[in-house]
């Protein structure tokens, strides 16, 4: 392969790789959906590895979600299953906003017609994620398998972060810091360390998954589960706190505290809540008010609940002020893809790609305007009204506890995204959507004569 022309070995991992992989696919929906997770989980540390262009391994990921949802219509098709999409009011919504999302591509205000495809295929992509989670999801048993294998592969991700941390970075991954002066100016610490960010792309995207993720396995821990699986669910936890903790990311420290908060609220009746909850005010009291002050990692910590003394959250405060004339004037915002990066490649000079979003609800509402964002809060309310209406309405003790953890690191995702993009990014995107089918599907395997229909 070495010694062949650029053309022939891709010709040659098309022939080897990529068809038998797109064959077994299409034959095997489920195989598809979890290599998606995987390369999600591993594109930018195989791109820094290999020096590749991680536009090709997007290109992979959007190619195998197209055609595991040509697998998935063709078993439809085979199997005459009509039964696997439900009318309920999360998928409604998502495809309200999908469906205005459309109308969008026809926003006058976006001067690049490449720019607002190339955001349209991102969100269609999760929309044919959505589906064939919805079509996966056919039993209890899967569900618990897509949890097991979502903190399982975290769980690797965190121990990396450790590894990272307590041995050092790999060689290609100084030199990719080192490549660019811009990575080390947002990665390094005053002590001259750098954040840590282990196989995802940047240190605020593993840190906002590590602490979704922390906050699941540690709620799953005070599950109806047998010792050993609380025990490996405790084990997860605290590596991932560690490895959240190690990633700098502010925005993560707060969305541990507001996940769990959401499941105190929803079983304040238990008394394993109010342990919970008392752990919780001692242990945010210990780090605030501790005699610790070399610690670099604390320090960080202890900043997220002063955002006042952060400079950063002053500039971003500047720029939502600067922006609320042109809401005012713009209800459908700039366009897809006017902003951030995006925005910079594909609409440069105008006056949104000149401003930073550095929030997921921010970037929303400059390119869809304040009629995107109520749709995009009005799916998030929607999704949170159903997770604590089925807590309260199935009988297993096992589904309730499954709607209580990911209500809770759903909630968690929210929080974040007011100062970072937790939901949009890789590999966030590819558990948040799964979740919500999770959701709709979880009910329907309790006890079916003390079922209660949602929609009655």
């Amino acid at each position: 392969m070495i010694n062949l022309d650029l053309k022939i070995e891709l010709l040659v991992l098309v022939i080897t790789v990529a068809i038998p992989v797109a064959y077994y696919s299409i034959s095997n929906t489920q195989f598809g959906f979890y290599l998606i997770v995987c390369l999600s989980f591993l594109s930018s540390w195989i791109g820094r590895l290999t020096r590749m262009d991680l536009s090709v391994v997007s290109l992979a990921i959007d190619l195998l979600a197209i055609v595991a949802l040509a697998g998935l219509f063709i078993q439809n098709m085979i199997k005459r299953e009509n039964n696997w999409l439900k009318k309920d009011l999360i998928t409604i919504c998502f495809l309200a906003y999908t469906f205005y999302l459309i109308v969008e591509f026809f926003n006058p205000n976006a001067s690049s017609f490449v720019g607002s495809a190339a955001y349209l295929k991102e969100a269609f992509i999760n929309l044919f994620f959505f589906l064939i989670a919805l079509y996966i999801f056919n039993s209890l048993h899967r569900i618990r398998f897509f949890l097991k294998f979502m903190f399982g592969i975290a769980f690797i991700a965190g121990l990396y972060g450790c590894y990272q941390k307590w041995i050092g970075f790999m060689p290609f991954e100084l030199r990719w810091i080192y490549s660019d002066p811009r990575i080390v100016g947002l990665y390094i610490l005053p002590d001259r360390s750098f954040r840590k960010f282990s196989f995802l792309s940047d240190p605020a995207t593993f840190g906002t998954l590590m602490a979704s993720i922390s906050v699941g396995a540690l709620l799953l821990s005070f599950g109806p589960f047998s010792l050993k699986k609380k025990l490996t669910a405790s084990i997860i936890a605290l590596i991932s706190l560690m490895s959240m903790a190690y990633s700098g990311t502010r925005t993560a420290y707060a969305m541990v505290p507001a996940g769990i908060l959401l499941y105190i609220i929803m079983t304040i009746y238990k008394k394993k809540t109010l342990v919970l909850l008392t752990s919780l005010v001692l242990l945010i009291a210990g780090i605030n008010f501790a005699p610790i002050y070399g610690n670099m990692t604390i320090n960080r910590i202890r900043s997220a609940f002063h955002p006042k003394s952060d400079n950063s959250n002053l500039v971003r405060d500047i720029d939502r002020h600067k922006l609320q004339p042109y809401f005012m004037q713009h209800p459908f915002g700039g366009g897809l893809n006017t902003t951030g990066g995006g925005g910079n490649k594909y609409n440069q000079g105008s006056f949104l790609a000149s401003i930073p979003p550095d929030s997921g609800y921010l970037s929303i509402t400059m390119q869809t305007g304040w009629v995107g964002l109520i749709l995009t809060c009005a799916l998030f309310f929607v999704v949170l009204m159903y997770s604590i209406y089925y807590f309260y309405s199935v009988n297993d003790n096992e589904i309730r506890t499954y709607y209580a953890v990911i209500a809770s690191m759903l909630f968690a995702l929210m929080v974040g995204n007011y100062s970072q993009f937790t939901i949009t990014m890789d590999p966030q995107n590819f558990y948040y959507f799964p979740f919500l089918a999770a959701l709709i599907k979880l009910h329907t395997f309790d006890k079916p004569d003390q079922q209660l229909k949602f929609n009655s």
